[in-house]
């Protein structure tokens, strides 16, 4: 199965469960979708305003971690992250997000992250919180999904915080 087919596979599979949380399995639903995300991908996504990075478990495709938006004058972005259902629970994105966090402070040069997440993914409030973001407040009625406002933590993470955790 080549990456486009394992990629198109894995969301496929776990629709319904990333859709409680994230609107990205929404317009990933052909394979030409995930062929034309996969190509922003390889290609530094639009010029370094995004960069996302395929998590492989075990040499399967289990999901992705990425900067969505990079403001370079401001040294900072947004992350965001998902992975599939049944790699839950093994320390996955507790392991990558250090790693990932450590290229966008060093190599992309940031000085903030910033990371967005509903006020009902306990999963992913936790993930923050063990990765050392600080919650800096509640953005109401941020998103749109599933037929109303939802309310969204903002958590950021500056580069000293950072670098004296280390």
């Amino acid at each position: 199965m080549d990456m486009k087919d394992a990629m198109f596979a894995l969301v496929d599979k776990n629709r319904a469960f990333l859709n409680q949380h994230i609107s990205f399995a929404d317009n990933k639903n052909t394979p030409a979708s995930i062929a034309a995300f996969l190509k922003e991908i390889i290609n530094f996504n639009y010029g370094g305003q995004k960069f996302n990075l395929i998590i492989v478990y075990d040499d399967h495709i289990a999901g992705v971690i990425g900067y969505h938006r990079i403001y370079p004058q401001d040294a900072r972005a947004e992350i965001g992250y998902w992975i599939g259902e049944s790699y839950q629970g093994r320390g996955i994105m507790a392991k990558s997000m250090p790693v990932f966090l450590h290229y966008g402070f060093e190599a992309i040069g940031l000085h903030r992250v910033e990371l967005l997440t509903l006020t009902h993914h306990h999963r992913s409030i936790a993930l923050a919180e063990r990765s050392g973001f600080t919650k800096e407040g509640v953005l109401r009625d941020y998103y749109f999904m599933h037929d109303k406002f939802n309310d969204a933590a903002l958590y950021s993470y500056l580069k000293p915080a950072f670098v004296k955790r280390k």
